[in-house]
């Protein structure tokens, strides 16, 4: 099978897949855009908000790894820019879907990760003492896909929370697991 997964570090660094690139794990990023056929594109979460992407008029596809690091350099507004600058497409044909993730009740961060977000992003927060706070992470890559102009009507989000779903895997949780969600687009 012609596949590329990468290798995921939290970051916003997003790879344009060439036919090169098949069978090879990209170092250093977080998401993968492609519009070559018959290619399966690859990332891996375990509580950290999976992102597919489809333009299916530009026949332009893509997954992302939204953690909280990649969420904070505004990974998924990267994605959708590149997507428009690179092939040209338009928000309005670009259909997104979020798969299962933590639920904002039991994703706790503490106030340095905070602090990165409370400027644009503070209605997705609720604190819970002086250095804990809870976190809406899908709610702020939805905020940041809407501000690109993806319509509120292409955006297909999962309820199912990782942490609370002892059939998904979740790093919080089970914090020693080595399992994670594969989510694939198949070009």
């Amino acid at each position: 099978m012609n596949k590329v997964t990468c290798q995921q570090t939290h970051s916003a660094n997003i790879h344009i897949v060439t036919l090169d690139d098949i069978g090879k794990v990209i170092p250093n990023c977080d998401g993968l855009l492609t519009n070559i056929t018959n290619i399966n594109i690859s990332i891996n979460t375990a509580d950290c908000v999976p992102i597919t992407i489809n333009d299916t008029i530009k026949k332009v596809v893509g997954v992302i790894h939204a953690g909280w690091g990649g969420t904070e350099k505004e990974i998924i507004k990267k994605a959708i820019n590149l997507m428009i600058s690179k092939f040209n497409s338009d928000p309005k044909d670009i259909k997104i879907e979020i798969g299962p993730s933590i639920d904002k009740e039991n994703y706790l961060v503490k106030s340095d990760v905070y602090k990165l977000f409370k400027k644009s992003y503070s209605k997705y927060f609720e604190k819970i003492n002086i250095n804990q706070w809870k976190m809406d992470l899908k709610g702020i890559n939805i905020d940041q896909l809407i501000s690109t102009g993806i319509l509120e009507e292409n955006i297909k989000i999962s309820k199912i929370s990782t942490f609370l779903n002892n059939k998904y895997s979740s790093y919080r949780r089970d914090s020693n697991s080595k399992g994670f969600i594969t989510s694939i687009m198949l070009k």
